[in-house]
């Protein structure tokens, strides 16, 4: 990753959909990493899901935002680090779900082996990391964003470990940044756009 990203100055778009460990140890390996990459787009961070949390054992799943919680301080090391453009796909990628028939429509319109593997796809949950990586790929299908400064809490001692948290730019403190948190996406050509990529894996632009 450290090599692409010298390789080719301004133009790498890091994805981010798991643990952010490689990110933030490419990070502390070369401090000029963040600055080379052109922008860091990361499936994670959700805000004020507690309450949802508690409906039902799913929900309690679906809010847990595993990504950050599995390694905190990798995440407060991304989060905070000096990338020209962070975008969060927090709440926003608990919000598109795959309909029994949009699977049936994948998996009966294409033999190929993508499609295929979708017949097994559990449809109560949602596309968490199809959504930041079309938000990566096709950046005009964020319709609403709001600009936030952004950590996750690190206290091992603390229930909120691994939680992220958003602040205005006057409340923040000295040592986060401001990343684009998108809070809605055009889910029409959302859909459209996984159903296309998944019948014509080969064609996708």
């Amino acid at each position: 990753m450290i090599e692409q990203v010298f390789k080719y100055p301004g133009q790498v778009s890091i994805y981010s959909a798991g643990a952010l460990t490689n990110i933030a140890t490419a990070i502390r390996v070369n401090s000029s990493f963040a600055t080379t990459a052109k922008e860091l787009i990361i499936m994670g961070g959700f805000v004020d899901l507690n309450l949802y949390q508690l409906t039902s054992s799913l929900a309690q799943d679906i809010g847990s935002d595993i990504n950050f919680l599995v390694d905190p301080e990798a995440a407060h090391i991304a989060v905070t680090a000096p990338f020209p453009s962070i975008t969060i796909a927090g709440n926003v990628a608990n919000q598109q779900y795959l309909t029994q028939s949009q699977l049936n429509q994948i998996t009966n319109s294409s033999d190929n082996a993508y499609a295929q593997l979708m017949s097994d796809y559990e449809i109560d949950l949602p596309l968490w990391d199809e959504t930041a990586a079309a938000i990566m790929a096709y950046p005009e299908l964020v319709t609403s964003s709001v600009e936030a400064y952004m950590d996750v809490n690190t206290a091992f001692d603390c229930p909120d470990l691994g939680r992220a948290h958003l602040w205005s730019k006057e409340f923040a403190p000295s040592h986060t940044r401001s990343v684009h948190y998108v809070t809605a996406i055009d889910q029409d050509s959302f859909f459209q756009k996984v159903e296309s990529v998944l019948a014509n894996p080969g064609g996708c632009t």
